[in-house]
């Protein structure tokens, strides 16, 4: 470089050359100064480079470092790393988490320093950003969305008694049907909007739809006060219907969230429905002879009158209710004003259990006999008596025989109707609920206190107009199976006999032991019919009778009857089964032994042989 060059401001520096493998360093230096080289001499390599550390990370922060969103909301945060120089620093691997993800769900974007969080429910959550040692908050907190969310929670089919789980199926053919709908809402002060009940067909076909429209969602609904109810006719339930509910078909009442607005939610439900045999129930009037032939009343005219417990609380399909033939006994009630013990029912119930062997057009019918106690008595022990059976399907003596006192007699108007479902309840099988100081209890009574444990629902009552919905019923009601009152059917006592009715009569014809031949169910013969009590160690007869009736076999049963004539010789034997009562210890039998009238002439006593001993009672 020339020396004679001068420049107004002066620059130094180094400059590196490379020729082959010859390195040189040129120092130059500009300015009033000659210009100066100096070889660097070689080099056999390139130099290597130097060794950057990055620098420690001393904070990270969020912005912002709080929100306040509402549901279905999204936005972004950022996470602003500084190393220890101040500096922001970028490229960091940094981790996100949400500390309630049912809350705020946090997703990392771009290159993982910004977030997307999404507020999925009303709270508060905390989303964290880190990265190596160092960690930030943010807190969020979640309002509701600024629109509702109405949702339909869950909805039950019932005809009066209905299981917590939703279990028991409807019965076709007999009593209306109503779904109760619970709902839920965000908000307190609006309406949620039309419900829509659909039932389709198996081939999707709209059977049926109907529309409610209910009130303000307030509070936590349930079953005790649902939010909607539908009334379905019994005339529409049949076999093979699915049913679906929609909140807002018309979209008339926007919400936050549409997923919750179908029930069931993935398509419409199938029905679960039974069918069962008409239930037969014969009242007869008791004539009671010792009492001036005060005669118990019910007559065609007021039969409903004893019927709305039935109703209300008993699986039926159709109920066909007739009054028959009155029956007499010579049963004394007690002395005034106290009677209705249980002797006096006992006889009752044997004179119209006689009545009913005599008769074969209705073995599957149940008799209910209606005593109206005489003037002067103010008090009953018992209201009534009724066989309990082991085999509810049953037909032969001691199975579908009951007893109890004539409506309008009680101070309780209604107790009468209440009886009437008790008494049914027994003659199916039911034993005593530990309600009211109640004898001889069921032991798998499942709810403490005897009492329904579950709501139920008067269906029948709006069936038939005499409300506009179908009142509920505390599940602290007494089941109708103990001495509580008001009654109600528990869910258990409901299911029970449920069961025992879907026994078809065909079956019990063929199952029952009382008959041997098919010309034998429908053809009278003429038969010595001997009855009594067994209680514990101890045979009671009663006077024996000989009618036209119907056979019961003889083959089996843990007591023999011997029918002898004068000499001591049996004319016949037969064996026999005993029966429990309620309200009784004592066990009650009664056998319709075949024998010719020539036959009978001869007979002048009757000796039963039980395990503990045998007994002997003049015939005449």
């Amino acid at each position: 470089m020339s020396s004679s060059l001068t420049h107004t401001a002066a620059i130094s520096g180094c400059a590196f050359a490379r020729s082959g493998a010859r390195f040189c360093r040129v120092v130059l230096s500009v300015g009033a100064v000659a210009s100066s080289v100096t070889a660097c001499g070689e080099r056999s390599t390139a130099p290597k480079p130097p060794v950057v550390t990055a620098p420690t990370v001393a904070t990270v922060v969020i912005e912002p470092a709080s929100a306040a969103m509402t549901v279905g909301q999204q936005r972004s945060l950022s996470a602003l790393v500084r190393s220890t120089d101040g500096n922001l620093r970028s490229g960091r691997n940094i981790a996100w988490a949400s500390s309630a993800s049912t809350v705020v769900s946090v997703t990392p974007t771009g290159n993982g320093e910004s977030a997307t969080v999404v507020a999925i429910a009303p709270g508060t959550a905390t989303v964290t950003a880190s990265v190596d040692s160092r960690t930030a908050v943010a807190t969020i907190s979640v309002e509701p969305s600024a629109l509702p969310d109405f949702a339909i929670v869950d909805a039950q089919w019932t005809q009066g008694v209905q299981a917590a789980s939703g279990a028991i199926p409807l019965v076709l053919d007999g009593n209306a049907a109503v779904l109760n709908v619970i709902l839920a809402s965000t908000v307190t002060d609006r309406a949620p909007g039309q419900l829509l009940l659909t039932l389709t067909d198996g081939s999707g076909t709209v059977v049926r739809t109907d529309t409610v429209l209910p009130p303000v969602v307030a509070g936590s609904a349930s079953y005790a006060d649902p939010s909607a109810q539908f009334l379905v006719p019994a005339a529409v339930l049949r076999a093979g219907l699915r049913w679906q509910l929609r909140r807002d078909p018309r979209g008339l009442v926007r919400d936050a969230s549409d997923t919750n607005d179908l029930f069931p939610r993935a398509s419409p439900l199938l029905f679960s429905l039974v069918s069962l045999p008409a239930m037969r129930v014969q009242f007869v009037p008791i004539i009671l002879s010792a009492h001036a032939g005060v005669i118990g009343d019910v007559t065609l005219g007021n039969t409903e009158s004893y019927l709305p417990t039935l109703r209300r609380t008993f699986p039926l399909g159709q109920l066909r209710v007739s009054v028959g033939t009155p029956v007499t006994s010579t049963a004394i009630f007690g002395t005034a004003p106290n009677g209705g013990r249980q002797e006096f029912w006992l006889q009752v119930l044997a004179d119209l259990e006689l009545a009913r062997v005599a008769d074969t057009t209705s073995r599957d019918t149940y008799w209910i006999g209606v005593v109206r106690p005489p003037n002067g008595f103010t008090f009953t022990s018992f209201g009534g008596f009724s066989y309990i059976p082991t085999n509810a399907a049953a037909l032969g003596p001691g199975t579908r025989t009951s007893t109890l006192v004539q409506t309008g007699w009680f101070n309780n108007q209604g107790q009468t109707a209440d009886l009437v479902a008790h008494e049914l309840g027994h003659a199916v099988g039911r034993r005593h609920a530990p309600c009211g100081g109640a004898s001889a209890v069921d032991a798998s009574y499942p709810v403490p206190g005897g009492v329904i444990g579950t709501v139920g629902h008067d269906v029948y009552s709006w069936s038939i107009r005499q409300t506009s919905s179908a009142p509920s019923r505390p599940a602290s009601t007494g089941d109708l199976m103990g001495y509580c009152f008001p009654v109600w059917a528990s869910p258990y006592t409901y299911a029970g006999i449920l069961a025992a009715r879907q026994a078809s009569v065909t079956t019990a014809l063929t199952a029952t032991s009382d008959v041997t031949t098919e010309s034998e169910r429908t053809r009278r013969q003429h038969v010595v019919v001997v009855r009594g009590y067994i209680d514990s160690d101890r045979v009671t007869l009663l006077p024996a009778t000989s009618i036209e009736g119907i056979p019961t076999d003889g083959s089996s049963g843990p007591y023999g009857i011997e029918l002898l004539n004068g000499a001591g010789e049996v004319v016949a034997a037969h064996r026999v089964a005993a029966s429990m009562v309620d309200h009784s210890p004592a066990l009650t039998f009664l056998a319709a032994i075949p024998l010719s009238v020539r036959a009978t002439a001869t007979v002048t006593t009757i000796r039963v042989h039980a395990p503990f001993g045998s007994t002997t009672r003049p015939i005449r």
